[in-house]
């Protein structure tokens, strides 16, 4: 059985950007998991976002083509 850590969004300021701040988050983020003993760390980004993605690819991360997003809007009352 695995259990994921599932990051549901990383936002880095653009003043902070290109930094280390982002590579740090996602590293003390990997710690954190091994900590809990998850076997994987798991995120989405936006398929637009090829800057998110460079900085993902840089960090030895794969695109996992195993699954599939799903999303339902919830109508306002």
């Amino acid at each position: 059985m695995t259990h994921s850590l599932f990051l549901k969004e990383l936002y880095v300021s653009a003043a902070a950007r290109r930094r280390g701040v982002g590579r740090m988050l996602m590293e003390h983020l990997r710690t954190i998991a091994e900590e809990q003993g998850r076997s994987r760390l798991e995120w989405t980004t936006d398929q637009e976002n090829t800057q998110a993605q460079t900085f993902y690819d840089a960090l030895g991360a794969h695109v996992h083509d195993g699954k599939v997003f799903y999303r339902t809007a919830i109508p306002s009352p």
